[in-house]
């Protein structure tokens, strides 16, 4: 990668420079997480809108100037005032083009979307496949449409009524799969077989992929830019967790900067109740929790307003993972209701003048725990991750499209499946979809 970054195992230490889209460690495989790190300090190209101002620590040679991709950061006064801070600093990934937020899939998984497709296309001839219960999905669809990079999105039937973007054109290169009656752990059994059977296709790496991380701290980069300082405490909802995963990374690259004091960032992640793994995983105290998948787990998933923080096996006991996270930043958990993620969201839309979605109302929730229960302070600078929101702001500004299913099937239906893809892989080989 001319020099700009290596890649080095969190577990082992061993170090490469030569970046092959790799997702583990030969040696460790998936006991530890692979970390980029680059060469150069961090410098802000101020001439750039989007999210390419912080290239310099992103894994990839790729930009696509046409993309207006980029959270809005700024200093709440009412929300604040009516909790009692004084620094409270709101990171809106979403659409809001009044506080400079740009992104049209409506959630911060754009900026994963953009890094994973990115990566690929410049590494292998593979079409990526990954399985979602919202966010991802819809981002990934979107930006396979802006960029021509195909794609492959396995998601329940129930999501996939939701995927609207702003692009007209149908005829892209992304092949949505509904998958009836299931819920996201089915989606992630289903990429899994189809992984085995098709050595076209290539699985995303979820929390493994570097550049799904190193993108993804993207925001934290911006906020600290616009801040002027690493925030103390660091709010965000959380399924898998790699998003605060990598929003911890970004923090520590940062530290110690020129422009930054050497100071850790204060991780505080929401679930929502019922379905909490990486709550009673952290309340635990062990490395090595192992999650219970099964019945019980599926019967939580369908009681909770958010459903895309159900994801029953989150990146926590691997080197590097969650556990490592929370421990080296003495961070907390937040186990919030149905009902207060609705109050939440309410407060937040008349305080703010934004409408939000639900993972970003129980992290409004998780907040108003944190200050009844004195882990922040008054005078401490907090910076809240708003991870989506901006739907209603979208519709005033943007027609939206729905984007239709390719194939819909049962969750045995593997064989369908795997001819129905190898047609659409047959399709790109023949030149009917082309990468931009």
């Amino acid at each position: 990668m001319d020099g700009k970054y290596c890649i080095i195992c969190k577990k082992c230490g061993l170090k490469t420079f030569n970046d092959v889209n790799q997702n583990y460690c030969t040696r460790c495989q998936k006991k530890g997480l692979l970390y980029t790190k680059y060469s150069k300090p961090l410098k802000v190209d101020t001439t750039s809108h989007n999210l390419y101002r912080y290239r310099d620590w992103l894994p990839i040679h790729s930009k696509f100037p046409h993309l207006s991709s980029l959270s809005g950061c700024y200093q709440s006064e009412k929300l604040a005032h009516a909790l009692g801070l004084k620094k409270l600093w709101i990171l809106f990934s979403g659409y809001w083009p009044e506080k400079n937020a740009f992104l049209e899939s409506g959630s911060f998984k754009e900026f994963e979307a953009i890094g994973v497709l990115s990566r690929v296309t410049e590494r292998t001839d593979k079409v990526m496949i990954l399985s979602s219960a919202g966010n991802t999905g819809l981002s990934t669809i979107f930006i396979s449409q802006k960029l021509g990079i195909p794609a492959i999105v396995v998601a329940p039937e129930s999501a996939c009524s939701n995927f609207h973007t702003t692009v007209e054109n149908q005829d892209t290169p992304v092949f949505l799969i509904s998958l009836k009656q299931s819920v996201y752990n089915d989606c992630i059994t289903f990429v899994s077989k189809l992984g085995q059977q098709l050595p076209r296709i290539i699985a995303e790496g979820g929390v493994y992929n570097i550049a799904r991380r190193d993108f993804l701290g993207i925001p934290i980069l911006h906020a600290a830019d616009i801040m002027n300082e690493i925030p103390d405490h660091y709010f965000q909802a959380v399924g898998s967790g790699t998003g605060a995963i990598a929003a911890w990374e970004a923090s520590l690259r940062l530290s110690g900067l020129k422009n930054f004091a050497r100071k850790p960032m204060r991780l505080h992640l929401a679930q929502n109740k019922p379905f909490t793994p990486i709550i009673h995983a952290w309340e635990s105290r062990q490395p090595d929790y192992k999650f219970k998948v099964g019945h019980t787990s599926q019967k939580q998933a369908r009681q909770v307003l958010s459903h895309v923080l159900t994801n029953p096996e989150p990146a926590y006991s691997m080197k590097g993972g969650l556990f490592d996270a929370l421990s080296a930043t003495r961070g907390n958990t937040y186990g919030v209701e149905n009902n207060e993620i609705i109050i939440a969201k309410s407060i937040f839309e008349t305080l703010e003048g934004i409408d939000i979605q639900y993972p970003s109302a129980a992290c409004v929730a998780a907040l108003q725990q944190a200050v009844k229960k004195g882990h922040v302070s008054p005078d401490d600078s907090i910076l809240l991750h708003i991870t989506g929101g901006g739907q209603r702001h979208l519709k005033k500004y943007k027609k939206l499209y729905p984007y239709k299913a390719s194939l819909t099937v049962g969750k045995t239906q593997i064989d369908i499946a795997v001819r129905e893809i190898s047609c659409f892989l047959d399709r790109i080989n023949n030149g009917l979809y082309q990468r931009n």
